[in-house]
């Protein structure tokens, strides 16, 4: 009960703390969309063999496709796990920190307001966050694309067909699937990460002692 008795829900409703709580949202979002692609190829072999691969991650040219003869095939000539990698540090990296600093608001705002060093922590990797979200969804814009080009259908079967991946198959054997809904929501999201970290700068850069000390030398001196 102790603990329970300790929960503060002001701050929450200043924009210090929903801020942060719409932060945790968002982060969410990009973390699982990015996480929710997936790519399915199937195809029928002439001696009717059925065969089908999925992909659920980004380091497409890594991934072999058996042939119809039992080789296999690295169908993709570039991997895209870079961003995407770098797109979901930046979310993970942002959960924990929107969690630990909610848990300051939440429990133990005399800790915040009575330790000049904690809104200045929050305000450096507020900021720090900010520019790597900027640099995630510039990155992983170009990523998702180049992830939705080389996986769109008619590349798909182009490929197929360079790569000798199904023999004498018919176009009308060969099928693939994308899901690129899920590309779409991760960089809108990340998008949204970005202008509510860079928002939430101004509100910690006021908690500071640096925004107090500025406060204070913009009031006029007056002459006892």
């Amino acid at each position: 009960m102790g603990f329970i008795e300790q929960l503060n829900t002001e701050q929450l409703k200043l924009p210090l703390g929903f801020i942060k709580l719409v932060e945790l949202i968002f982060a969410l979002i990009a973390w699982a969309a990015k996480n929710g692609w997936r790519f399915e190829l199937q195809y029928s072999c002439l001696d009717g063999q059925n065969l089908t691969k999925e992909i659920t991650h980004f380091s497409l040219k890594d991934v072999a496709f058996e042939n119809c003869n039992g080789t296999n095939v690295f169908l993709f000539d570039n991997s895209y796990s870079g961003s995407s990698s770098f797109f979901g540090f930046v979310a993970i990296a942002s959960i924990f920190f929107v969690l630990g600093m909610l848990f300051i608001y939440l429990f133990n705002w005399g800790l915040y307001a009575g330790d000049d060093r904690v809104p200045q922590l929050d305000l450096v990797l507020t900021s720090l966050l900010a520019i790597f979200w900027f640099l995630a969804t510039v990155f992983w814009f170009f990523g998702a694309n180049g992830v939705e080009s080389a996986t769109e259908p008619d590349r798909v079967l182009k490929l197929v067909k360079e790569k000798h991946l199904c023999e004498g198959c018919e176009d009308k054997f060969i099928s693939s699937y994308a899901m690129y809904a899920t590309l779409t929501v991760s960089l809108f999201a990340g998008f949204g990460c970005l202008v509510l970290f860079a928002s939430n700068m101004w509100f910690t850069y006021k908690e500071t002692i640096w925004f107090r000390h500025h406060q204070m030398n913009q009031q006029p001196h007056t002459l006892a």
